[in-house]
């Protein structure tokens, strides 16, 4: 049995393709159903039907995009312990045939997004095929551009997380929170800069012959970056649960305790990549057990936050005023009308006019 560059010479065109696909890589697609269920509509049947097409349409798009970097980054992937088996750099497949599937899926999932409209009463099917036309313009920008400038590679993969969760919603008309576009974007950042530093890491300084933008980077300045994207992940996150509009959207004044495993699975995530482990945010995900079960806890508590605990907890509302008192507020608009009458007078001649 012949081998290319240590791995068997007989793996069929098939496995090939799946393989260079990625189906792991396709949990990042789990955002677009950040709409159905923070706007509450996860019992009903057309909102998740239409959301899992559009996870479908999301993870096949995704997968020619893999196809199309492979093809392009075969030569460079063989110089990477990590990536060397990948089917395409160890010559299961041919570039040619990832460049003619990677297109051909493209044109299909496309067709479909911008006729979902004829199968499904949704008003908004061709801007959904807009964005999925924009995530792949936005990858191959990435591809041929992006991943060569420090920062900027980085900034775009976040930007491709931000197009997913912009997508769940303008498939079903739903308005996005911007602390959950926010705090997507400072997430997708904070993953990001994570896996820089471990190929910085793994390929022992000599990350540009893998990577080109690692020339540009070096630990100190990422773990700085990690803080403050980690920070602002935190925060936004925090701030979005506690904001008085999304709790009165959403009836879900108990969504803040999610955070305790936000920031859990956050620097659990961290210590991993301290240890030199946790380099694919994607497989880490499914692989290791604590943040596993974190995720599984963190969506449990976010369930019952919007489904089961809602209303007002106890003890917040609005507080009555006991009879003849003032409350502060009144207190300070009466002081503030004295001092406005005393400066400008009634009519407007006062000492200020």
């Amino acid at each position: 049995m012949g081998t290319v560059n240590g791995e068997p010479a007989t793996m069929s065109t098939a496995r090939a393709i799946l393989l260079t696909m990625r189906p792991y890589q396709w949990v990042k697609n789990i955002l677009l159903f950040t709409a159905v269920i923070f706007d509450g509509h996860l019992g009903s049947p057309v909102h998740v039907v239409v959301s899992l097409i559009g996870f479908a349409l999301f993870c096949l798009i995704s997968s020619s995009v893999y196809l199309l970097n492979d093809a392009k980054d075969h030569e460079l992937d063989r110089n990477n312990p990590e990536k060397a088996h990948r089917p395409i750099a160890a010559g299961h497949l041919s570039p040619s045939t990832a460049f003619g599937l990677s297109f051909a899926l493209t044109a299909g999932v496309l067709a479909i997004a911008f006729s979902l409209s004829l199968f499904f009463d949704i008003a908004h099917g061709a801007a959904f095929g807009a964005v999925l036309v924009i995530y792949y313009v936005q990858n191959l920008c990435y591809s041929w551009w992006f991943k060569r400038q420090p920062v900027l590679d980085v900034m775009s993969i976040a930007i491709g997380f931000v197009l997913r969760i912009l997508a769940g919603g303008i498939l079903l008309g739903i308005v996005i929170s911007h602390w959950a576009i926010i705090c997507t974007f400072f997430l997708s950042l904070f993953l990001g800069f994570a896996k820089r530093r471990y190929e910085l890491a793994m390929l022992e300084g000599d990350g540009s012959h893998h990577r080109p933008a690692l020339a540009g980077y070096d630990v100190a300045f990422i773990d700085q970056m990690l803080t403050v994207v980690l920070a602002a992940a935190v925060v936004t996150y925090a701030l979005y649960t506690v904001n008085d509009n999304v709790i009165a959207k959403l009836h879900a004044p108990y969504l803040h305790y999610s955070l305790i495993f936000v920031v859990y699975g956050l620097f659990r995530y961290l210590h991993l990549i301290h240890r030199g482990e946790g380099g694919d945010p994607a497989r880490t995900l499914l692989s290791d057990v604590p943040i596993l079960v974190c995720a599984v806890l963190w969506l449990v508590s976010v369930l019952l936050a919007l489904y089961v605990f809602t209303g007002d907890p106890p003890g917040v509302g609005k507080a009555v005023e006991p009879s003849g008192q003032s409350s502060i507020m009144d207190v300070r608009e009466e002081v503030a009308v004295d001092a406005a009458t005393r400066c400008f007078g009634p009519d407007g001649g006062g000492v200020c006019g």
